[in-house]
């Protein structure tokens, strides 16, 4: 029983941080359907809204992220007024980053369910 306990607790916790991935995920969808309608302004506002949201949540020392270089370059084609090429980045690092996101909860949620079942075997020792 505890580690059922245990195990919605991880649940319940992995559920409440971090960033709220639906609302960062329309960002996208809204930068992506701009771009597509030549709405370039839109698309580097919507997708930079939702990597501004993001922010460090999707980081893990798991992966190698040169995002930050592409943001880097989005944001000099943007003062450049190359607003299309900036869109593009803005978009695409967005997703990577929410792809990478996805991959850490997942992780996260795999790794807690482990230590739960770790804990169940022990419990049933004893």
């Amino acid at each position: 029983m505890k580690w059922f306990i245990g195990f919605l607790l991880s649940a319940v916790l992995l559920n409440a941080t971090g960033a709220d991935l639906k609302t960062i995920t329309l960002n996208l969808k809204k930068g992506e359907s701009a771009r597509t309608a030549g709405a370039f302004e839109n698309a580097v506002s919507e997708c930079k809204g939702g990597i501004t949201k993001l922010a460090g949540e999707y980081f893990s020392e798991d992966v190698i992220d040169d995002t930050g270089l592409k943001i880097a370059l989005a944001e000099a084609k943007y003062r450049e007024k190359d607003l299309k090429t900036s869109a593009v980045l803005y978009c695409r690092m967005l997703e990577s980053r929410i792809e990478m996101y996805k991959w850490k909860l997942e992780k996260m949620r795999s790794r807690a369910i482990d230590k739960a079942l770790r804990g169940q075997s022990t419990e049933n020792r004893q």
